[in-house]
């Protein structure tokens, strides 16, 4: 997956990378680099020093690890630097082939599993929802181009714990291009803008905001979206989520005429 620069930048921070604690080696570097976020533009990682800079653009072999332990290894393309106010530079790199998509939602998931046992063994104090819808999708700045019309839809998914749906959100808005992908196929009057979703415990509250799209279709669209992603969902992850429409918020699906 590659996700192409004019597709709408993340939703909101999604906090599962800095929780999971991992980090990017590449082969010929020194040492590890701390992924920093994981959206749908890729991993970013934080590089102090810019000698050890990979090249942009070129696929490098590199080891995906959780402190000591090599969890797999793949090829990571750099697609952008940027210098950040720390003085540090901040690298989004991508998996180079398609493989090393499964490779790392694969390894992933058995973080989410090792560091959910570290705190059953240790509770401690935690959040039980993260980020928000924008008050009004017609409100937030969506990169819709010019449309006449907006549509949204609410959906739920269920999962079993709220690290699990910080997981699920995670791996949902980093698949953001293949899911949009996917609604043209299925219908081709769909026209996905963006994915706005949160975490609230076991839940994930998505909305689908569409564009040139009347109530009925973006329903319809929003339906087949969901069984979609769960069916991926299970095929990728061996996760069992449910869905339902109109859960994420009273509004359900709604349209807005643009002034």
């Amino acid at each position: 997956m590659h996700t192409a620069r004019g597709v709408g930048t993340p939703a909101f921070d999604q906090p599962f990378a800095a929780w999971a604690q991992f980090d990017v080696h590449f082969l010929d570097q020194p040492s590890a680099m701390q992924v920093v976020q994981l959206d749908r533009l890729g991993l970013t990682i934080v590089a102090a020093d810019d000698a050890a800079l990979p090249p942009i653009g070129l696929p490098r072999r590199a080891l995906i690890v959780s402190g000591s332990t090599e969890l797999c290894e793949l090829r990571l393309v750099v697609r952008t630097a940027t210098r950040a106010e720390s003085g540090a530079t901040e690298l989004v790199v991508q998996p180079s082939r398609a493989n090393d998509h499964t490779s790392l939602w694969g390894v992933l998931r058995g973080v989410l599993r090792a560091r959910q046992m570290q705190e059953n063994a240790a509770p401690m104090q935690r959040d039980t929802c993260v980020a928000a819808f924008p008050k009004e999708a017609s409100a937030s700045p969506l990169q819709l181009g010019n449309p006449c019309m907006r549509s949204w839809c609410d959906a739920s998914f269920t999962t079993a714990s709220l690290r699990d749906a910080q997981f699920f959100a995670c791996w949902l808005d980093y698949h953001f291009a293949e899911v949009r992908a996917y609604a043209r196929i299925a219908l081709p009057a769909a026209q996905l803008s963006e994915i706005y979703t949160r975490a609230v415990n076991g839940e994930v509250e998505t909305r689908f905001v569409f564009s040139r799209m009347d109530d009925s279709l973006a329903t319809a669209c929003a339906e087949t979206l969901c069984r979609w992603i769960q069916a991926e969902a299970a095929r990728q992850l061996g996760m069992m989520v449910e869905h339902g429409l109109g859960a994420a918020s009273a509004s359900g699906c709604r349209s807005h005429l643009a002034a």
